[in-house]
């Protein structure tokens, strides 16, 4: 079965880097010849965070393979699917802002078909009633060791997506609207995602939680 997996959590909290493991992990199952798709959302804006892309780029290794796209996910992941089984989504509220700065006039029709587009190629492909099979899984972000249970029980033919978010409702009220609005969305997209997915995540200083 496809499986799609979602993580959120705040800045720094360990998101990627747990994101990167799980996909390794899901590469080295599958024991496929196609590198992991890394689609990335950022948008090259300053020196800062070129350089910032230039380090997780190199984290990443050669087992990745990177497609900028700052706005139409969902034509992207119809153009890479048929290409690999593994697929990591970086990240959901950077496009959201790239959708605010660029389009505003059109975002609400944006974001509910690029998401719809690029869960339907994966949610209609598994069955979610097995979502509760899974014990736990246990981390060590320092030392990389991910404990291996029926969460990485997959086949060959399958492909697996994983969404990364992050939780911007847990402080303080944004003193302006639109700021407001931007909270409201993500959450909104937050919750879409979760509910499709196999599996939830949440990350809180480089601890990982499991949601489902």
């Amino acid at each position: 079965m496809n499986k799609i997996i979602f993580i959120t959590g705040g800045a720094r909290s360990g998101k990627s880097i747990f994101a990167e493991r799980l996909a390794v992990e899901f590469y080295c199952k599958l024991n496929i010849a196609n590198k992991i798709a890394y689609v990335a959302t950022a948008v090259r804006t300053d020196p800062e965070f070129e350089e910032r892309i230039k380090l997780h780029q190199e984290r990443r290794g050669d087992d990745f393979i990177t497609y900028e796209e700052p706005l139409e996910i969902g034509v992207q992941f119809e153009k890479i699917f048929n290409k690999h089984q593994i697929f990591i989504l970086e990240c959901l509220p950077t496009w959201l802002g790239n959708i605010y700065f660029t389009e505003k006039e059109r975002k609400d029709k944006t974001i509910k078909a690029d998401i719809s587009n690029v869960l339907s190629l994966f949610s209609g492909k598994f069955d979610t009633s097995g979502n509760n099979q899974v014990e736990e899984i246990i981390t060590d972000l320092k030392l990389g060791r991910i404990k291996k249970n029926n969460f990485f029980d997959v086949k060959e033919s399958d492909k697996v997506l994983i969404v990364i978010s992050n939780e911007v409702g847990m402080g303080l009220v944004p003193e302006d609207a639109v700021n407001r609005e931007f909270r409201d969305d993500l959450g909104n997209i937050n919750k879409r995602v979760s509910a499709v997915s196999d599996h939830s995540f949440l990350c809180v200083a480089g601890n990982i939680l499991m949601l489902k």
